[in-house]
C-alpha cells in the first residue's frame, strides 16, 4: 500500500509522459500509452523477403536478411521516441524499442539464426558528450531477450559530422574510411545483426558492413528501429 502511494505522489509530482504523443501514462502503462502502443506504424517487414529495407541496400553490399521495425515519419510519435533516446536522455526509450524488435526477430524464420548483435558505434567523444550511444541501449533491450551482443566489435576512428542535414551524396563521403574492426575474432564464421536505430540513406550502415565483412566466413543480417524516407 505505501508503494503505491508513493507511486501515486511521485506521478503527482514528476508527472509520466507517453513518449509517443506526451500525454500522461496511466497506472500500469510503461513507456508509451495503450492508444499509441496499438497505432505503432509496424513495418511487419522481418518475415518479407525483398522488403523496403532489403532493396534500399541491394547491391552494396553482401547480406542475409534486412529489416526495420517502424516506419519513421517527420513529426509522428516514432521520431519523438527517437529524439526523446537520442537528445533527451530517455534511455529507457531505447531499451524498451530494443525489446520491441528482439520480440520481433526472435518469431521471425528469417532472424533466427543470429548469433550475435554487433550496434553501429558512436565516436569515443560524442559518447562523452551524449553519456551513451543510442544504438548500444537499443541492443541492450535485445540482450534482455536473450541476444548476445558485441558493443566492441567495431570502432569509430573520426568524429565526423552528423548525417542529419545532408544529401545522399554527402551522407556517403562522409562516412567513408570511418569505421574499422575491433576484437572481432569472435565473429568469425558467426550469423551476425548490424543494428542501428534509423535507416535513411543507409549510408552509414554500409560503411559498417563492409568493415564486418571482411571478416573471414560471417554472415550478416541488418535491422534498425526505424525505415525513414529520403
Amino acid at each position: 500500500m505505501l508503494r503505491v502511494r508513493s507511486s501515486h505522489l511521485l506521478d503527482l509530482f514528476y508527472p509520466r509522459t507517453c513518449s509517443g504523443c506526451s500525454n500522461s501514462l496511466l497506472s500500469g502503462e510503461e513507456i508509451i500509452c495503450l492508444e499509441c502502443l496499438f497505432d505503432m506504424p509496424y513495418t511487419r517487414m522481418h518475415d518479407l523477403a525483398y522488403n523496403t529495407v532489403e532493396m534500399r541496400l541491394y547491391g552494396r553490399f553482401d547480406f542475409t536478411a534486412a529489416t526495420s521495425l517502424l516506419f519513421f515519419t517527420k513529426n509522428g510519435k516514432v521520431q519523438r521516441m527517437l529524439h526523446e533516446l537520442k537528445y533527451m536522455g530517455a534511455k529507457q526509450v531505447g531499451v524498451y524499442l530494443g525489446r520491441s524488435l528482439a520480440e520481433t526477430l526472435q518469431h521471425s524464420e528469417r532472424f533466427a539464426a543470429v548469433e550475435y548483435v554487433v550496434p553501429v558505434p558512436l565516436h569515443p567523444r560524442r559518447q562523452k558528450s551524449r553519456g551513451y550511444n543510442q544504438s548500444e541501449i537499443i541492443a541492450e533491450g535485445m540482450e534482455e531477450k536473450g541476444f548476445h551482443v558485441l558493443p566492441q566489435a567495431l570502432k569509430r576512428l573520426h568524429n565526423n559530422a552528423s548525417q542529419t542535414r545532408k544529401t545522399m551524396a554527402e551522407r556517403y563521403i562522409n562516412v567513408q574510411q570511418v569505421f574499422a574492426l575491433q576484437n572481432s575474432e569472435m565473429l568469425r564464421g558467426k550469423k551476425v545483426l548490424l543494428l542501428d536505430d534509423v535507416l535513411t540513406t543507409g549510408a552509414t550502415l554500409e560503411a559498417c558492413a563492409k568493415e564486418l565483412l571482411k571478416v573471414d566466413g560471417i554472415e550478416l543480417y541488418v535491422a534498425t528501429i526505424a525505415c525513414a524516407e529520403y
